[in-house]
């Protein structure tokens, strides 16, 4: 059995012990003003030892949470980009499958566009497609949406855009047809960005919330059939010879973003 040999002192014992013992020293001698050039350098020395000794391993080796919880952020924010990218490619990719099936079923000739703009003023309901002339398109030729949704009708063109008047806008008219028993004709007109209607018809045709209003075909360039909304109310006056009905569009104005022109001669 051997006895350790004195003097061969574990240096893990030695060296924590010889800091703690000379920091106490210093401690002592810090109040005589006349060594301080001596004790200052030493007492540096012995607090850069004595922090090495007391960080624990796993600070030393830490990563930076604040730099991994940045680029964590970042990454999320990447992946909800992506994510509303690829659900709006979806949903455009919808969109052109139904007008697609829409024209082909009608077998209407029909240039595919984009908005690129839509008016701020409400009074006058227009938006911007990225078609024009070049593409065959004329004043006047309808613009729908989905499955043969009417929005508008061309108001202006160039070579290649054009200006598209909603059927909301204020000085908008559509000859159309409302799907009643009579299948009564009118014209819808706009009002001021916020709702369509059909004035001048006859006080003694039934007409009631619901029922189905379509072009009627008596427009140039615009074939019959295409919907326009429903019947949301119907407004009639005692002892008036008329009565309005105010149309709900099937599809909200400002929601599409790819729409079809029907190009007609």
């Amino acid at each position: 059995m051997r006895f350790p040999v004195v003097g061969q002192v574990n240096s893990r014992i030695f060296i924590p012990f010889a800091i703690i013992v000379a920091g106490a020293i210093l401690f002592l001698l810090r109040g005589i003003t006349i060594l301080n050039p001596v004790i200052s350098p030493i007492n540096k020395i012995f607090f850069q030892a004595s922090n090495v000794f007391s960080s624990s391993p796993k600070d030393l080796g830490q990563p930076d949470l604040a730099l991994e919880n940045e680029l964590l952020i970042e990454e999320v924010r990447n992946l909800k980009i992506e994510n509303a990218v690829l659900r709006t490619q979806v949903e455009e990719n919808e969109l052109l499958r139904q007008q697609l099936n829409f024209t082909q079923n009608y077998q209407f000739n029909y240039v595919t566009a984009a908005i690129l703009s839509r008016g701020i003023d409400r009074a006058f309901d227009q938006v911007i497609i990225d078609r024009g002339s070049a593409d065959g398109i004329k004043p006047g030729m309808p613009v729908i949406f989905g499955d043969g949704l009417l929005l508008g009708k061309v108001a202006a063109v160039q070579k290649s855009i054009s200006n598209i008047r909603l059927i909301s806008d204020q000085l908008s008219k559509v000859a159309v047809s409302i799907q009643n028993n009579g299948q009564t004709v009118g014209v819808l007109e706009g009002s001021f960005g916020l709702s369509t209607k059909v004035e001048l018809i006859p006080g003694d045709v039934e007409i009631e919330p619901g029922q189905i209003v379509v072009t009627s075909g008596l427009d140039p360039f615009v074939p019959a059939g295409l919907i326009v909304g429903e019947i949301e109310r119907v407004e009639k006056k005692t002892n008036e010879f008329f009565q309005t009905a105010y149309v709900r569009p099937l599809v909200q104005l400002s929601e599409p973003s790819i729409v079809s022109v029907i190009v007609t001669e």
